[in-house]
C-alpha cells in the first residue's frame, strides 16, 4: 500500500465551523475592514457563505461614502471598488451588488439613506428599494422618497428609526405608516422641533442629541413615559427641566457634555438628576471634563501624590486645587453616582486617569458596580498604565486599583474608543 501523500492543505490546522460562524458574527462590531471580511468570509467555503452573506448585505448604508469625505477619512470600501467623482460621491455602493442579486433582498435589515435620493437614479435601486420586505432599522429623512418605498411594503416592522428632524413631517410620517411602525423599540431624532408624538407604547430607547430647548423635550419625551427604559441625552443642557423620577422604568441613561464647556450649574444638574433616581442600573457619561473654552489647552494634571488617597478625591471640592475648576465639577458628579448602579461608562478625552483613580478606590464608589468601561484618551492613558507599569496587587497606585476592582468583582474595560 502507497503512503498517503503529505499536502500543505492536510499540515494546516483547521479552526472548528462553529467558531467560524461565530468570526463570521463578530464581524458586525469591526469599526473598518467590516465589508472587506465578510466578503473574504463568503469566499472561505460553500458552508460559510449563506452566513457571510447575510451578514454583509445585513446593512445598505448608502451614506458610508459621504461621512467618509465630509470628515476627511480614509475609510474600508474596497468591496464595492468605488470611484471618487468631483463632488465626493461614491458612484459604486452596494446597490450595484444587489441590483442584479435579487435572492439577496432579504437579507438586509438596515438601511442608511439620509442625504441620497440621488441613488434612485440608478438602473435598478428603484426596484431594490420596492423589495426589502424585512428591515427593522430605518434611518432618513420623512420626506426621502427611499423611506416611503420602504414604509408602503405591507410587510415591513420597524423596530430602530433614525429621523434626521422631528418637525410636522415626521409626525406624518408616522400617523401614515403606523402599522409599519406599531412594533417601535427605539427612536433617534437627531434634532427636535415641533409637535411632540403620539403616544408610543413600545419605544424602550430614545436617543436626542439636539432640541430647540428644554421645554421641547419634555414635551417630546413625556409620550414615552410608561415604556422608555433608556435615554440617551447628547447634551446635558436638555437636563433642565429633566425630572429623571418622572419615568418609572428607565434604567439606562446616558449624558453627553457640552465640547467647550460644563457650568458650575451644569453639574449640579447632573448631579441632582443622578441623586434623585433609585434604580438606575446602567450609567454613561460622555466628555466629562471638557475644555473650559473653546481654543484653550487641555486640561493637564500634575503628577499626585497617591500616598493619601482619599483627601486627592475629597480636595477636588475646592474651585481652586490644582486640577483647575472642571476637577470640582467632576467630583460633584460622581459623588452623586446612585448605589443601585451596576455599570459605568466613562468616554473623556479631558478627564486624567490620576483624577479618577483615587474615586475609584473609595468606598463611597457604587456598592453595586459590576463593570467599568473607559473610553477616549482616559482609556487610552488608564489601559497603558495597567498594561506598561506592573499593574500587579500591592504595586504603586495603578497596581492598588487593580487589586481594589479585581477584589469588588469588577470588570475593567479600557477602549480608545469615542462612543457608547
Amino acid at each position: 500500500m502507497q503512503p498517503a501523500a503529505s499536502t500543505a492543505s492536510a499540515r494546516v490546522p483547521r479552526l472548528p465551523a462553529d467558531l467560524i460562524f461565530v468570526i463570521i458574527a463578530w464581524c458586525e462590531a469591526l469599526e473598518t475592514q467590516r465589508e472587506n471580511t465578510l466578503a473574504a468570509l463568503c469566499l472561505l467555503s460553500r458552508q460559510y457563505t449563506s452566513a457571510a452573506q447575510r451578514s454583509l448585505y445585513s446593512n445598505l448604508d448608502l451614506d458610508r461614502a459621504l461621512r467618509a469625505v465630509d470628515l476627511g477619512l480614509d475609510f474600508d470600501y474596497d468591496f464595492f471598488t468605488p470611484e471618487w467623482d468631483l463632488d465626493g460621491m461614491a458612484k459604486k455602493t452596494g446597490l450595484e451588488t444587489l441590483s442584479p442579486r435579487r435572492e439577496l433582498l432579504p437579507y438586509v435589515k438596515c438601511v442608511t439613506a439620509r442625504r441620497v435620493s440621488e441613488e434612485l437614479e440608478r438602473a435598478g435601486a428603484r426596484a431594490v428599494f420596492e423589495d426589502l420586505p424585512n428591515v427593522e432599522k430605518l434611518a432618513g429623512t420623512a420626506n426621502d422618497e427611499i423611506v416611503h418605498l420602504i414604509l408602503r411594503q405591507p410587510g415591513v416592522r420597524i423596530k430602530s428609526l433614525e429621523i434626521n428632524v422631528w418637525d410636522d413631517a415626521a409626525a406624518q410620517l408616522i400617523e401614515d405608516y403606523h402599522e409599519a411602525f406599531e412594533a417601535l423599540e427605539q427612536l433617534w431624532a437627531y434634532s427636535i422641533l415641533w409637535p411632540p408624538p403620539s403616544t408610543f407604547e413600545h419605544v424602550k430607547t430614545l436617543t436626542i442629541p439636539c432640541a430647540r430647548g428644554p421645554d421641547d423635550l419634555h414635551a417630546f419625551i413625556a409620550s414615552f413615559r410608561h415604556s422608555l427604559t433608556r435615554l440617551n441625552l447628547t447634551t446635558h443642557f436638555l437636563l433642565e427641566k429633566l425630572e429623571i423620577t418622572d419615568f418609572p422604568r428607565v434604567d439606562k441613561l446616558n449624558i453627553g457634555f457640552s465640547p467647550t464647556f460644563v457650568s458650575i450649574w451644569g453639574a449640579q444638574r447632573v448631579a441632582a438628576v443622578l441623586g434623585s433616581t433609585t434604580n438606575l442600573v446602567s450609567l454613561g457619561l460622555c466628555g466629562m471634563v471638557p475644555l473650559e473654552a473653546a481654543g484653550k489647552p487641555r486640561l493637564r494634571a500634575p503628577p499626585v501624590d497617591y500616598s493619601s488617597l482619599t483627601s486627592v478625591h475629597r480636595s477636588l471640592d475646592s474651585e481652586t486645587d490644582s486640577y483647575g475648576p472642571s476637577a470640582a465639577r467632576t467630583s460633584a458628579i460622581l459623588d452623586a453616582l446612585p448605589a443601585s448602579l451596576q455599570h459605568l461608562t466613562i468616554i473623556a478625552d479631558n478627564l486624567p486617569a490620576q483624577l479618577l483613580i483615587p474615586y475609584l478606590l473609595e468606598p463611597s464608589r457604587p456598592p453595586s458596580l459590576v463593570t467599568l468601561r473607559l473610553g477616549g484618551r482616559l482609556g487610552l492613558e488608564l489601559g497603558d498604565m495597567l498594561r506598561d507599569r506592573g499593574a500587579a496587587p500591592g504595586r504603586g497606585p495603578v497596581g492598588a486599583l487593580a487589586g481594589e476592582l479585581e477584589r469588588a468583582g469588577i470588570e475593567l474595560t479600557t477602549t480608545a474608543r469615542g462612543v457608547w
